[in-house]
This record gives C-alpha cells, structure tokens and sequence, in this order.
C-alpha cells in the first residue's frame, strides 16, 4: 500500500475550485487535470508501507490533541520538479502547520497547496506567462477541516485513485 495523511474538501468546495480554475483549463487544454473528486492537501506522504496499522493507532491519538479549523484558499501558484505542478494554495494556518510539523518523516517546509494539473515542463517565456497568469488568479473558497484522513494511492486501468482507508475526527 501507498499511503498518505491528508485532508480532504467536500464535494462542493471541489466544485466551487474546479469552476474557478476553469478559464485555466481552457486556456491550456493539454493540462493533466486533476479529477476534481481527488482533490486533498497532503500533510505527510508515507509511500509504500505495511505498517497501517500502527499508522491508524498513531492518527487516532494525534487527533485527540488538535480541534477543527479553517482553511482559506489564496490563490494559484506552480513549482517544478520532473513536471510542473500547479495547485490552489492556502493561507497560513498554524494549527495544519502543527499538525504536519508532527506527522512530518522528514525536514522541509510544509505549505498546504491542492493540485488541480500537471504538465511537462515547456520554454522559459512560457513557464514566465503560466508564473505570471497563475499570479493573477483569486481562488475563493474555505475547507472546513474536521477530519484527517489516511488513503492509499493507486492506479486503476491508468487512473490514478485514492482509496480512503480511515478517517480521524478532530475535536469540535
């Protein structure tokens, strides 16, 4: 199994993203788009393990420490590794950061973001225009974030999928 913490929007936050970045995807129709029904903000990426478990014990008292909370979506930005990633990010939240602070396996600076596509890496004066564009977009939305969950990534007949394996209340 693949596994990963994270949280996930409701269905109509998915939506209200997916139409809001509409002018995007027809502007770059050759964009891998993100099936709005996989949206999630990754707090930890464990990858390939047999240890669920212990996971889940884990998760079950994180949870017990942190109380529900808000998080309210910022705008558009990209980074690049093998591809660029573009994605909704989010405004600070000290109580996520903590969160992911303690559930991270590795240093590095958390920031929550939520990919909507992908796409190979072209020109400088077209990565500069994408920058650019993505700068000026205004993502309105809040996640009412009340749940953590674990999900295992898979791919089925070349789609990529994730199967929620358990969620985690937060305190009210």
């Amino acid at each position: 199994m693949k596994l990963f913490i994270a949280i996930k929007p409701n269905t109509e936050v998915n939506q209200a993203i997916y139409q809001q970045i509409s002018p995007l995807i027809k502007k770059y129709p050759w964009f891998e788009l993100t099936d709005p029904n996989n949206y999630h903000i990754t707090l930890q990426y464990i990858g390939e393990t047999d240890k669920k478990k212990e996971i889940i014990l884990y998760l079950k008292d994180l949870v017990k420490k942190y109380k529900s909370f808000y998080l309210f979506t910022r705008g558009m930005a990209m980074f690049s590794k093998q591809q660029l990633t573009i994605y909704v990010n989010f405004y600070r939240e000290k109580i996520v950061e903590q969160i992911a602070n303690e559930l991270a396996l590795q240093e590095g600076n958390f920031f929550p973001h939520l990919t909507v596509a992908r796409t190979k890496i072209s020109s400088k004066q077209q990565y500069f225009a994408l920058q650019k564009r993505l700068a000026q977009m205004k993502i309105e939305g809040q996640i009412d974030v009340s749940k953590i969950y674990l999900l295992n990534s898979r791919t089925n007949q070349g789609k990529l999928e994730y199967e929620e394996i358990e969620s985690f209340k937060l305190l009210k």
